[in-house]
């Protein structure tokens, strides 16, 4: 177990986005793109009411999705669960220690456990592959159950804490557990960022400033690692 930061996502992204207006960026929520285009000398980003004529397009969706649909085969797509506890006891809170820590594992389907600031502990891990609709429901219920018990496994004293929300999420890797940051040859001024796993928050900051020395004409070997050209 490693000391570890929290911070608020939506604070921060609140907070990146006021920065880059003050310097002069530009920010359009909700602006559908249908697809990306691009000639030698510049691509083009084909909106539902316009058109953006760029030397550099940052796709940081998750997975690959619709617009640039060959990189597809280059992840993994599964379902990933998470639980959040009802507010710990004053006991449990004394047994549990400071919880300013997170306590995550490695392997083919890790666990990991936070600690919220209102007393609450949130599990998260419980992988499968993605399902249909109409099985969600029972196999979230079959999912939270077993996040229960693994939290109990792992702290006794919490045994019999019943869970307040539960909930499924998409998680999209890669084969080699690596994420996808940097160009494609088959895409010249795009630069990508996806297949961040349970990840995201983490590597968004290593994914942007990669992004940034790319564009900066910046580049590090390092940056390498996590580039497409690991395909060989």
């Amino acid at each position: 177990m490693l000391d570890a930061g929290l911070y608020d996502p939506v604070r921060a992204t609140l907070g990146f986005a006021k920065a880059a207006t003050e310097r002069g960026a530009r920010v359009f929520e909700r602006s559908l793109v249908k697809r990306t285009k691009f000639t030698r000398k510049e691509a083009e980003v084909v909106l539902e009411h316009g058109t953006v004529r760029t030397h550099g397009v940052v796709v940081a969706t998750g997975e690959p999705g619709a617009i640039v649909g060959q990189l597809r085969r280059h992840v993994r797509r599964s379902t990933g669960y998470v639980v959040v506890t009802r507010a710990l006891t004053a006991p449990m809170r004394r047994e549990t220690g400071e919880r300013r820590s997170i306590l995550t594992e490695v392997g083919e389907s890790p666990h990991w456990v936070r600690w919220l600031p209102d007393g609450r502990a949130l599990m998260a891990g419980a992988l499968s592959r993605p399902l249909q609709a109409r099985q969600r429901d029972k196999a979230l219920v079959q999912r939270t159950a077993q996040l229960m018990y693994e939290l109990a496994l792992r702290y006794p004293v919490i045994a019999g804490l019943p869970a307040e929300w539960g909930w499924d999420v998409p998680i999209v890797t890669t084969a080699d557990g690596l994420p996808w940051v940097g160009t494609h040859r088959n895409y010249p001024f795009h630069f990508f960022a996806f297949g961040f796993g349970w990840h995201g928050d983490a590597l968004a900051w290593l994914s942007a400033r990669a992004a940034l020395r790319h564009f900066g004409g910046e580049p590090r070997r390092e940056d390498e690692t996590f580039s497409f050209s690991r395909l060989g």
